[in-house]
């Protein structure tokens, strides 16, 4: 997306960042150094990085260039280190760097030291810089040795050569214990590398071992702990072995920080390679560590557990010891518990506390494999609650440790209810009670509400919804009440009632006053996205005056016309109403969208909610145009003259009179709208995951509705997809996939009941879709549409517009934000110019393009390649004196064209988040030619995301005069 006048605008401000490094104040040649990140950030193709990197060395070697000029040259390759590779002239760059390390200045040469190892991804072999490094090391100089150490933790990282050379240096510096521990600790981080062979690996750890031997700081002995398990897990040589000697360590040493960082070392090998472990690793583990759980090392030791048990591949040969080292785990667990709770642990609160969690959550997997161990967990989760629930605490002022241990719990539960439906039911129970004991604090309150909606089974008993409700009112009452608990209680009230698929009660809203606009805001966003619109459009009326600038009550206007037309198509209670109210949103839905044109679509989630509302308008006038099309059977019946009209187009559906046709364009509409949802979704690349499996789900919709119209309306039915064989909306493997979300039920079972009626009613071959009126059907016999498939038609559309549409995550809020940039040469002088070529000569397209990634919660898809796909026609005719039927060859294809257009695809796998392909057009028809570059993502799992951006050019083809 970047056009002349972007790449004029990233010029300026090269130069102008240019005239404040050769400014000579120090003042505006700081504000300019830290100016370029920004710079790289918004335009990084390699020719202005390359412009911006060599200007910035020749400020380092600058003799005008104070230390503190380095040093933030130095934070700006730290910050830019995924564009050094875009670094065209790298000997030129280098070698102004390298020169400051022949300064007299130690602080120069420290500070040049570090920038070559920022920089070493891209000058990993220099021998040059090697040596220096080599010779840095034995500096007098405390700073430029530090430097040189960190320069030669980067290079051992990305030189294999430097790695395998500079271990017996390192190795002889850290066994000198006149230096520093500062010093010797450093020293180790040179050895973090991955390039371990058998005979280095022995070499170094032999040495790091040997290290350990005498007194030595608690600093040291960690560092020289964490060198040895990065040597096994790297090298894979010794894994087994060193599990053995973290287990002996313990039990050798008497220091209790030291035991921790044994324990800690143990838990990142069971994290990284837990299938390496052997039968006695395990057993000496276990008998190592259990007299440990009382110590308070509970949340050290219990992951260690959790990630040998959940390995699969983990001691499968050896059944009997794999359950007698599940019962011992068990067992210990049990003894932890059972000692708190009879008060033998004398430790702080939050330590019991933090025992409790991680012990459920060891108990908790281990329930996975063991039905006796689940029912123990799940009785003393039980216990745990109600003894809770009597102590009355007053949880409101949790520090961070007591909090975490009580997610932990909370995790546990789920798990244990998610694993097993009679577990849930009987858990759900005891929440229940201690939901509505009154005597909860406000955070444990918002825990069960998590609880709660994290449940995928949730058979509350009946008065659940009404005991909510008043709990709200209560609650609400209470002035020290926080908006968040409050918050999460509504939105349990609203998942609930949409899992037993009735209304939200109404009664606990008109109760909450006096509460921020963003609190109202985030119940109207929720409403909307359980599908219970009366709420959202209660609060959209409190919201609409509040509004703090225009975008934002266009916003909330357009929220209001939504919520305003659901409501009255889910409150239709008779086919005429259905009519009347169908026509009433289809006018609130064109305001909505109306007012989000007004709030902008410069958002991501604007730009989607804007198409969302669009094809959601186009749906209902599909339904309306189902429903006026069924009508005709009774006011437009056959004429006279429709045998002859259907003889002639042989057709014999066409007796039936007008109808026909109009139900073959109502079809052929919820079709065009079943592949409006499908581009929407190709283009939904920043969609999670339910946002997609909600847009699928509409697009099935919309196909069950025109395969049921065709399955009467269209006399070839051998290609019907719903009625004549089973799809992933019928097939049993894919109901646990699609609508699994509890707004995606009441569509999905919809979809499926539907299909159902399609299937048996309407494709039924005893019920033909057409009857004549005599037994033998002759030219002059008039077919007779059914009644009854008529009515199925209608019920069909009635079923699925009284579905309450749950709006999707994206429409308020994108989890991330991947975009790609485009640029293209050669590119125009200015605006609206052409690029003129020859037509004897190939032109040359140059695509670069860099992924960009905003601010975001979390990613959900990566971008694994971006396919770039180069389109181009002729905008005017042939210029007089060329040939009409001029051709020009297709590289790609091999085939030679006629009409003058281009279409070539390639597939490019970005590096650093940068990538860059060229093409070679061949334009041989004189004239004027649209070229245009469109940018698909193709993601982990070689799925194609249709994102852009388009960037076009014209391109002027003249005519060689040499004749070429």
């Amino acid at each position: 997306m970047m056009e002349t006048e972007n790449n004029l605008d990233a010029n300026a401000l090269l130069s102008e960042l240019d005239r404040g490094l050769r400014s000579g104040k120090m003042g505006e040649e700081c504000e300019s150094i830290v100016g370029f990140p920004w710079l790289f950030t918004r335009y990084p193709f390699p020719i202005l990085i390359n412009s911006a990197s060599l200007k910035l060395a020749d400020l380092f070697r600058s003799n005008f260039a104070t230390n503190f000029s380095r040093l933030l040259i130095l934070r700006v390759i730290q910050e830019s280190e995924k564009h050094l590779d875009k670094i065209i002239n790298l000997d030129e760059f280098v070698r102004r760097l390298f020169s400051v390390t022949y300064s007299n200045d130690p602080i120069a040469r420290s500070t040049t030291l570090r920038v070559l190892g920022s920089v070493s991804c891209i000058i990993a072999e220099r021998k040059n810089i090697h040596h220096i490094i080599r010779t840095s090391l034995d500096a007098e100089d405390e700073v430029e040795a530090s430097a040189a150490i960190e320069a030669a933790a980067a290079f051992a990282e990305q030189s294999i050569d430097f790695a395998l050379t500079i271990y017996p240096k390192v190795l002889k510096m850290a066994s000198n214990r006149e230096s520093s521990i500062e010093m010797r600790v450093r020293l180790l981080s040179i050895l973090h590398h991955p390039y371990y062979n058998v005979k280095v690996a022995t070499d170094v750890r032999r040495a790091c071992i040997h290290l350990l031997e005498g007194k030595n700081s608690d600093k040291f002995i960690q560092a020289i702990l964490h060198t040895l398990t990065h040597i096994a897990t790297s090298s894979l040589f010794f894994l087994s072995d060193h599990v053995t000697f973290l287990i002996e360590y313990i039990q050798k040493t008497k220091r209790r920080s030291l035991v921790n960082v044994a324990l800690k070392e143990l838990q990142s090998v069971s994290s990284g390679s837990p299938h390496l472990w052997s039968k006695q690793n395990v057993h000496d583990l276990l008998t190592t560590v259990e007299p440990l759980f009382a110590t308070g090392a509970t949340s050290i030791i219990v992951p260690i557990f959790i990630n040998l048990v959940k390995c699969p591949c983990l001691l499968t040969s050896d059944p009997l010891f794999v359950e007698k080292f599940h019962q011992d785990l068990e067992e210990i667990c049990l003894n932890v518990l059972l000692r708190i709770n009879r008060g033998k642990l004398k430790t702080s609160e939050s330590k019991r506390l933090e025992m409790i969690a991680f012990s459920f959550q060891l108990l908790a997997t281990l329930s996975q494999n063991s039905d006796s161990i689940k029912v123990k967990t799940v009785r003393l989760l039980e216990d745990f609650l109600m003894s809770f629930h009597s102590s009355k605490r007053d949880e409101d002022d949790l520090d961070h440790d007591r909090r975490r241990s009580y997610k932990t719990i909370c995790i546990s539960l789920v798990t244990l209810c998610n694993s097993d439906e009679e577990v849930a039911n009987r858990m759900i129970n005891s929440l229940e009670q201690l939901l509505f004991s009154q005597q909860l604090s406000l955070t444990w309150t918002g825990y069960v509400c998590e609880i709660f909606c994290a449940l995928t089974h949730s058979n509350t008993s009946p008065q659940f919804l009404t005991r909510l409700s008043e709990l709200i009112i209560q609650m609400n009452q209470n002035e020290a009440c926080d908006e968040n608990s409050l918050a999460k209680l509504c939105v349990l009230s609203f998942q609930t009632a949409t899992r037993r698929n009735i209304k939200c009660p109404f009664d606990f809203i008109t109760h909450i006053k006096s509460r921020s606009y963003w609190f109202f805001f985030k119940l109207t966003r929720q409403a909307m996205r359980y599908g219970h619109y009366h709420v959202s459009q209660e609060f959209c009326g409190v919201l609409q005056n509040a509004a703090s600038s225009e975008a934002i009550h266009f916003w909330i206007l357009s929220l209001n016309k939504i919520s305003i037309a659901e409501n009255l198509l889910i409150n239709s209670k008779n086919s005429i109403e259905i009519s009347t109210n169908l026509m009433s949103a289809i006018t609130l839905y064109s305001q909505a969208l109306s007012s989000l044109k007004a709030a902008g679509v410069g958002s991501n989630c604007l730009v989607f909610a804007g198409e969302y509302v669009r094809l959601r308008c186009k749906l209902l006038r599909a339904h309306s145009m189902l429903r006026q099309s069924c009508n005709l059977v009774r006011t437009s019946p056959a004429p006279a003259i429709a045998v002859s009209s259907a003889l002639n187009s042989r057709d014999d559906l066409m007796r039936c009179g007008a109808i026909v046709p109009q139900m073959r364009k109502c079809a052929k509409e919820f079709r065009n709208v079943a592949e409006a949802y499908s581009a929407l979704y190709q283009t939904s690349f920043n969609a999670d995951n339910e946002t997609l499996s909600h847009l699928q789900l509409l697009q099935h919709s919309c196909t069950i509705v025109a395969e049921a119209i065709e399955s009467v309306f269209q006399t070839n039915k051998t290609s019907s997809l719903f009625v004549s064989k089973d799809t992933h909306l019928e097939s049993d493997r894919y109901k646990c996939k699609l609508g699994t979300s509890i707004e995606h039920q009441k569509l999905n079972s919809v979809c499926h009941e539907v299909s159902e009626i399609v299937r048996s009613c309407l494709n039924d071959p005893r019920n033909s879709s057409v009857a004549t009126t005599s037994s033998i059907p002759t030219q002059t016999s008039t077919p007779v549409l059914d009644g009854k498939q008529i009515a199925t038609l209608l019920t069909v559309s009635i079923k699925l517009l009284l579905v309450p549409l749950c709006i999707p995550r994206l429409f308020f809020q994108s989890l991330q934000s991947i975009c790609i940039k485009l640029a293209l040469s050669p590119l125009p002088k200015s605006q609206g110019d052409v690029i003129v070529t020859k037509n004897s000569e190939a032109f040359a397209l140059k695509v670069e393009g860099v992924v960009v990634y905003e601010q975001s919660t979390r990613v959900l898809r990566k971008v694994s390649k971006v396919m770039l796909s180069v389109n181009g026609c002729l905008a005017n005719k042939v210029a007089p004196g060329a040939s009409s039927t001029a051709t020009y060859y297709d590289l790609q294809a091999g085939k030679s064209q006629l009409d003058g257009s281009i279409s070539l695809q390639s597939t490019v796998a970005p590096h650093n988040d940068y990538f860059h392909e060229q093409f070679l057009l061949s334009l041989v028809t004189v004239g004027v030619y649209n070229i245009s570059v469109e940018a698909s993502i193709i993601d982990e799992n070689d799925a194609q995301w249709k994102t852009g951006p388009v960037v076009s050019i014209s391109t002027k083809v003249v005519e060689d005069p040499t004749g070429k």
